[in-house]
């Protein structure tokens, strides 16, 4: 099919976004699309659009120049501020649109000012309850009779460490996902329950607490999933008017130099033992800079002390999303020498860990932690 270009297509940038997106639809690799059929078609339909549409293209051009944002990054987060505009629309059957309708909806979808807006400022990930914590449970649960605090970084609306206060993890993940290491020992710890959270407290760059802050972290999910996710976030955010006071977040930039005084400043050092820290990071390195990546790693150094621990999910190749166990539980110890090496614990089919075995390092990591509990 030849299709009419505009002479700004020529840039790289606009014609590299093009080809992620029509990656993500399935029309160049299949094992690379998507998972969310809907989310395909208007991936491949968006593609056409920015190829066709001079004005809306150099939109693009200087939202991408501005925001340093990398391309891969951008591609995922036009579906979400799309999701996100037509909500506000009350439109919901969008899941089911065809190339004609999306063309048609994308006329009019350029204009609006929400979906703009998203495309300027909004960030492109967010976390849930349960989804990426089985892996911070567990290790909390691996330090028995500690104290814990967490300090979890890109907490999104802070859900991820509500769900450690505020319910039984185990009964609200063991159907969830298929533990393959040996003698199912994330579930084993995740089922002893062990952990006793002495203070939670989670650092987000962006105040999600707002209405329109926790509309957009649902319009995060997949096309078919946003009803579904709805239900159980307003259910989760009900529980939290119990106000539990272990509870904290701070609406601060994690690489932002003056995170380690707020951080110290805000923590609660009331027990009469040691507490043990350890700082979580899901989902979040891979969107920063080089540069913002060094600062958040000495921030991290400057909160934990010899003994504490950082605990980080990622990806282990960015470029490909959606490979099958793609996702990695990486722990890094603190020593007085300062961080340890990555040592490589779990890995995870995909990123809602349906299924866990272990990683290279998995041996080690499990011995460290039984002498950190001793």
């Amino acid at each position: 099919m030849n299709i009419r270009t505009h002479d700004s297509i020529n840039d790289t940038s606009e014609k590299n976004l093009i080809l992620k997106l029509r990656e993500l639809a399935g029309e160049t690799d299949s094992a690379a699309a998507h998972p969310d059929k809907g989310i395909q078609v208007f991936d491949s339909t968006m593609a056409q659009f920015i190829e066709e549409n001079e004005d809306f293209c150099e939109l693009l051009k200087l939202i991408l120049n501005d925001r340093k944002i990398k391309l891969n990054h951008f591609a995922s987060l036009l579906p979400r501020a799309a999701q996100f505009a037509l909500r506000k629309r009350n439109i919901d059957d969008y899941a089911e649109f065809n190339r004609d309708k999306w063309k048609e909806t994308l006329s009019t979808l350029v204009k609006d000012p929400a979906f703009i807006a998203s495309l300027y400022n909004r960030q492109y990930a967010t976390n849930r309850p349960y989804q990426r914590y089985k892996a911070l449970a567990a290790l909390s649960s691996a330090l028995t009779n500690t104290p814990i605090r967490v300090y979890d970084l890109g907490c999104s609306l802070n859900t991820g460490l509500s769900g450690l206060l505020l319910e039984d993890f185990y009964s609200k993940t063991k159907d969830s996902f298929e533990d393959l290491t040996p003698n199912e020992s994330i579930k084993t710890l995740l089922k002893k329950n062990n952990f006793e959270i002495h203070q939670d407290i989670g650092v987000d760059l962006q105040d999600l607490s707002i209405e329109e802050g926790i509309e957009w972290v649902i319009a995060c999910e997949y096309f078919g999933n946003y009803d579904r996710t709805k239900e159980a976030l307003l259910r989760h955010n009900s529980l939290l008017s119990q106000n539990d006071d272990r509870l904290l977040t701070l609406t601060r930039d994690i690489t932002d130099s003056s995170l380690p005084r707020l951080l110290k400043n805000a923590a609660n050092n009331n027990s009469q033992r040691r507490i043990r820290t350890i700082v979580h990071a899901s989902m979040v390195f891979y969107q920063l800079t080089e540069a913002g990546q060094l600062a958040v790693v000495e921030n991290i150094n400057q909160v934990l002390q010899a003994g504490d621990i950082f605990l980080e999910l990622r990806f282990i190749d960015e470029s490909d999303y959606y490979r099958e166990y793609n996702m990695e539980s990486v722990v890094k110890f603190k020593t007085s020498e300062g961080l340890s090496r990555d040592y490589q614990w779990l890995l995870w089919n995909s990123i809602y860990g349906e299924r866990s075995k272990s990683g290279a390092d998995y041996d080690i990591v499990m011995e460290k932690l039984c002498e950190l509990a001793q």
